[in-house]
C-alpha cells in the first residue's frame, strides 16, 4: 500500500478566474501557518506564474492511498 500527500491551493488569479497550484510530496504534517507562509511567498513572487496569481480561495492536503491487487 503506498500513501502520497500533495498541498492544493486554490487562487483567484489577474485574469479573473480561479486556477489551483498543486504540489506533490507534502507533508502530511503540514500546519496552517506552514501554507499561510507558502501562500504569502507565492502571491508575493507571482510574476513567476501566467496567470498571476492574486488572493487565496483555499488550500488543503489530498492523500492519495493506493492499494494493488495481486491477481496472479
Amino acid at each position: 500500500m503506498a500513501t502520497s500527500v500533495k498541498v492544493v491551493m486554490a487562487f483567484t488569479c489577474d485574469d479573473g478566474k480561479n486556477h489551483n497550484f498543486s504540489y506533490k510530496y507534502a507533508d502530511p504534517e503540514l500546519r496552517t501557518a506552514d501554507v499561510r507562509t507558502l501562500v504569502q511567498a507565492i502571491i508575493t513572487n507571482g510574476s513567476v506564474f501566467d496567470p498571476v496569481p492574486v488572493s487565496l480561495e483555499g488550500a488543503k492536503l489530498v492523500t492519495t492511498t493506493e492499494n494493488e491487487f495481486d491477481l496472479s
